[in-house]
C-alpha cells in the first residue's frame, strides 16, 4: 500500500492520489503480490489439484502396458492387487480417466474463482480509492464514466498479466 504524505502523486489509474488516500500501488505484476498472497490457501490448492491431475494423466498410459503385459505374460506389476483379469485393469483405467476429468474440471474452476476474486479486489480497491480521492474528477463527471475508466483500467492490467 502507498500512503502519501503532504505532496500529490500521480497513481497507477492515473487519477492524482490526494493526501491521507491509500490504496495498493499496482505498478507492474510486483503491485499485484499484496492481492496474491492474500489467497495463498487457493494457490496451494491449484498447485496440489495440478501436480495430481499430472500425475493422473501418466497413470492411463502405465495401465495400459500393464494390460498389454497380463494379456502377453500372464502377470504385471499389479497382479498381487488386481489379479490377472483384464477386466479389473479395464475398470482401474476407467477409474483414473474419471478422476482425471473431475480433478481437471476442478482446477479450472478453482483457478477461475481465484482470477475473479483478485480482479474483483482490485476493482473494489480502485474504486473505492477513486471515489473518495479525487473529488474534482468526480464532481465534473458522472460516476459511470468513473466507473467506465477504471474497468477499462483494469481489464488492461488483467491483459497484461494474462499476455494478450
Amino acid at each position: 500500500m502507498i500512503r502519501c504524505g503532504e505532496k500529490q502523486e500521480t497513481g497507477v489509474l492515473g487519477v492524482i492520489i490526494e493526501r491521507g488516500i491509500t490504496m495498493k500501488q499496482l505498478k507492474g505484476l510486483k503491485g499485484l503480490l499484496p492481492y496474491l498472497l492474500a489467497k495463498k490457501g487457493s494457490f496451494l490448492l491449484i498447485f496440489l489439484l495440478s501436480v495430481l491431475d499430472a500425475a493422473l494423466a501418466i497413470l492411463p498410459i502405465q495401465l495400459i502396458g500393464m494390460i498389454v503385459d497380463v494379456l502377453s505374460t500372464g502377470e504385471s506389476f499389479l497382479s498381487p492387487f488386481l489379479g490377472n483379469r483384464v477386466e479389473h485393469y479395464v475398470i482401474l483405467f476407467a477409474v483414473v480417466y474419471i478422476a482425471k476429468q473431475v480433478i481437471d474440471i476442478l482446477r479450472g474452476h478453482k483457478n477461475t474463482l481465484l482470477a475473479q476474486k483478485i480482479i474483483e479486489e482490485v476493482r473494489d480497491d480502485a474504486m473505492g480509492w477513486a471515489m473518495v480521492s479525487y473529488r474534482p474528477y468526480k464532481e465534473e463527471r458522472k460516476e459511470g464514466d468513473l466507473v467506465s475508466h477504471l474497468s477499462g483500467d483494469v481489464d488492461a492490467v488483467v491483459r497484461a498479466v494474462r499476455g494478450r
